[in-house]
């Protein structure tokens, strides 16, 4: 089963994700916190990691940036508010991200670019 962590610091978009893919082949992680999920890809076999590009504490640029110094082979997809395209192509350009969804998202949308990743493609959606 693939774990996929999903970094948000909207507690109530992390409880909509982890409703859309309840009954999928998927194990769903949340934090709202990138410290936290910094150490959970640390000790759990993440998968794929999703995260907001707007958080408080640590942005997602950074974070990401983090977690693919942390395992540089580890998927990671922006699922963002933030449509500053500048840093989201930026973010494409030096693999900081594989793809990006723009929110609201499109659940189908979402749920392509994951099992496209986990199939080895690649491609940006907006």
């Amino acid at each position: 089963m693939k774990q996929i962590l999903f970094v948000d610091d909207d507690i109530k978009i992390l409880k909509s994700l982890k409703r859309l893919f309840r009954d999928t082949e998927y194990e769903i992680v949340i934090t709202e916190r990138p410290e936290e999920a910094l150490e959970i890809i640390k000790e759990k076999e993440i998968d794929l990691v999703v995260s907001d590009m707007r958080m408080p504490a640590m942005d997602g640029y950074e974070f990401l940036t983090k977690v693919k110094e942390i395992n540089p082979n580890l998927p990671r997809i922006i699922l963002s508010g933030y449509s500053d395209k500048e840093i989201l192509l930026k973010a494409l350009e030096e693999k900081i991200a594989m793809a990006y969804l723009l929110k609201p998202w499109k659940n189908d949308e979402l749920v392509e670019v994951m099992k496209d990743i986990f199939q080895g493609k690649t491609h940006e959606k907006l």
